[in-house]
């Protein structure tokens, strides 16, 4: 019998030329009478009561019918796994919002499926949260749980050479719980394999390696050769991206494949990725230039579509877990990261908040304005930061600036602290469905895990995973 070596198999076998360096600016005349932010405070009860939360949304009853009015009803006999969240698109809207889906004027018929995204998201809070919860017994358990069912899930649902798949539309007007395709004479958006769902299970399905390696947890075989699979599914078809937050979702999540794999190919994808996106960043203008720093990629009108803050945050959030997966020996791409980064966060700190008091919108609206028209903001708001995991970029701006002190000095961990802070810092009620709603809430427990766990790792000088800031 011939034994199969696998992406991971060493792994498991040992377990069984830019402009010139752009400073950091961190405008003080831009935020006169911004005080420091203190640290949100969230107490073992509101955990709790997160937890549970994310918990009661998990293997929910399948959508049984639609009928011609829009209305929903509900399986009491057919559910989705334990280990999926949510019922995908269908999940995101009121019973009367359905009902514009039904009138006539819409062509689009959102999908009902789990998305792998929220999946690998709820999944990923859960190992952050775990070590805040560790003395809880009980608690600690259902943490664990929820983990192995996540993974169990999208372990369960890999395609061999494939994306997973993302689950846009419903076949048909009153076609539920189908997998069919169905594409638009004028769209391509269809029920098909996408770098962006596989992006965000890569990414958890390392981090439940890291996971389970820092509790001393037996990792088992699949885990880990489908691990490296989809892996090298992304490093493949990563070429078939159009546009640069695509490429940083492949960046991203490959960087972490290869802190716990430590793979040639990651290793060589990751450079790659990293070249095109330095290529197509802005960086030859002045520092206070709103356009400096921003991918002015994928013209919209008058603006480009990656300049959209949930897109710019992506890319960078890609370059942060780049620079701190790059070995040492990679010291000129580094630098060329570094310089990346302070522009890209630059922007964000002088041209892209806005301070709380000014804020005359809902509760969850926050300090971040939307899309750039030719870099010159607009009045909208960013409202996505809590559930669409853009928190998680500060994050590693705060933890990855303090584990990599030969790249940026200790004035400049503290303004990324303080950044984090104070994008923080409605996140206590973003996670309450009394402030929100409860698909909301449980939407953005992600963020808060992150905040939590990575400013615990930053204040006590701690790693959050033990492959961090390796030499």
């Amino acid at each position: 019998m011939t034994t199969r070596i696998g992406f991971f198999s060493l792994l498991y076998l040992l377990i069984a030329g830019f402009s010139q360096a752009q400073p950091f600016v961190f405008p003080p005349d831009k935020f006169p009478d911004l005080p420091a932010q203190e640290p949100v405070s969230i107490g073992q009860e509101a955990l709790t009561e997160a937890i549970d939360l994310s918990n009661r949304n998990r293997g929910l009853s399948k959508i049984s019918a639609i009928d011609d009015s829009g209305r929903v009803k509900y399986s009491n006999s057919e559910f989705w796994p334990k280990g999926a969240w949510f019922r995908g698109y269908a999940s995101e809207v009121s019973a009367e919002e359905l009902l514009r889906f039904f009138d006539g004027s819409r062509t689009i018929y959102f999908g009902t499926h789990p998305l792998y995204r929220y999946t690998s998201q709820q999944v990923r809070a859960m190992i952050h949260l775990h070590p805040l919860v560790a003395q809880n017994d009980s608690l600690a358990a259902l943490v664990e749980e929820v983990v192995e069912d996540g993974t169990r899930h999208l372990l369960n649902d890999f395609k061999e050479n494939d994306y997973y798949t993302w689950f846009y539309e419903r076949p048909g007007q009153f076609k539920v719980n189908s997998n069919e395709q169905r594409i638009f004479p004028d769209s391509l958006r269809s029920n098909v394999g996408h770098i962006y769902e596989t992006g965000h299970v890569l990414a958890t399905l390392c981090d439940v390696i890291s996971f389970k390696k820092s509790r001393g947890m037996e990792l088992d075989y699949e885990l880990v050769e489908k691990t490296g699979s989809v892996a090298k599914t992304l490093i493949r078809k990563e070429e078939e991206s159009s546009s640069s937050n695509y490429s940083a979702f492949a960046l991203w999540s490959i960087s972490k494949a290869f802190k716990v794999s430590r793979d040639t190919a990651c290793l060589l994808k990751m450079k790659e990725i990293c070249g095109r996106l330095l290529r197509t960043q802005t960086l030859d203008l002045a520092a206070d230039n709103p356009c400096q720093g921003v991918w002015r990629v994928g013209q919209e009108g008058e603006g480009f579509h990656e300049g959209k803050m949930s897109y710019h945050l992506i890319v960078l959030k890609s370059l942060w877990e780049a620079i701190d997966a790059l070995p040492r020996s990679e010291k000129d791409l580094r630098l060329k990261l570094r310089t990346a980064i302070r522009a890209g966060m630059n922007h964000i700190a002088m041209h892209r908040m806005r301070l709380k008091e000014d804020l005359t919108v809902n509760d969850f609206s926050l300090e971040f304005y939307g899309p750039d028209t030719n870099c010159v903001v607009g009045g909208q708001l960013f409202q996505y930061l809590f559930y669409d995991d853009a928190l998680e970029t500060f994050a590693l701006a705060a933890y990855y600036s303090k584990i990599n002190p030969e790249l940026f000095d200790s004035e400049e961990q503290q303004a990324f602290v303080g950044l984090l802070h104070h994008v923080a810092q409605t996140i206590d009620t973003a996670v309450d469905p009394i402030w929100t709603n409860e698909l909301t809430a449980a939407k953005c427990l992600s963020s808060m895990a992150y905040y939590l766990d990575y400013w615990r790792a930053v204040s006590s000088d701690r790693l959050v995973f033990e492959e961090d800031g390796w030499k």
